[in-house]
């Protein structure tokens, strides 16, 4: 019976999102999470996610099923936009299996323009009811971009922060991000 791959899939998957929120993904190389991952095959990254890209891809993924799952419970509540895009992500800090390396990885990738960086933005725009034009595409990157490098440096600056303290900083995040959208 062959071996299942489910848990060098994991491995690797848990040493890049460590490494790629310690250094950041452009400098954190395949060589760098394979040793991480404890494989010894150099070409394991490449058999289970194909390249770098799907990795990333998985590991942003590994959180992405439970933020839209988080997001739905909050708008079939009757919770507004902003509080549906926010929450979900806010939570991620509390959440001790990648949450604040999942949010430094994504300001990192808020910042570039590729095929990985983009997965963020269609949700926005779907979540906001944004058309696809240039302009509100931007809009759409503008918010990624200060949701995700707010709550990464939120965590970062405050390691030891309460949930008092994070549920104040999400409330601010909102109303900033709510202005911006009424303007």
């Amino acid at each position: 019976m062959p071996r299942s791959p489910l848990p060098t899939r994991r491995a690797l998957v848990e040493a890049a999102e460590q490494l790629f929120a310690e250094g950041g993904v452009g400098a954190t190389t395949i060589a760098a999470v394979t040793r991480a991952a404890g494989q010894r095959n150099k070409s394991a990254v490449a058999f289970h996610y194909g390249n770098k890209e799907g990795l990333v891809r998985a590991v942003l993924e590994k959180h992405q099923r439970r933020i839209d799952r988080r997001r739905v419970e909050l708008l079939d509540s009757g919770a507004g936009f902003v509080e549906a895009l926010i929450v979900p992500l806010a939570e991620r800090l509390d959440d001790p299996d990648g949450g604040g390396a999942y949010l430094r990885i994504q300001a990192e990738m808020s910042a570039r323009r590729g095929p990985v960086s983009d997965n963020s933005r269609p949700g926005v725009q779907r979540l906001l009811d944004l058309p696809e034009s240039p302009k509100d595409q931007n809009l759409a990157a503008l918010l990624v971009s200060l949701v995700f490098h707010g709550l990464s440096d939120f965590e970062l600056r405050v390691p030891d922060f309460t949930l008092e303290d994070r549920m104040v900083f999400t409330e601010t995040l909102k109303q900033a991000v709510a202005r911006m959208l009424d303007a």
